[in-house]
């Protein structure tokens, strides 16, 4: 049960990272 919450608590803070750090390359690509 906790871990379970706690995925949910930090799968959203992962994947805003994530899409975060892959907008800014994305954005490092189109620059080149």
């Amino acid at each position: 049960m906790l871990k379970s919450l706690f995925t949910l608590l930090i799968a959203p803070v992962i994947a805003g990272i994530a899409i975060s750090l892959f907008d800014h390359w994305l954005d490092g690509q189109g620059r080149k």
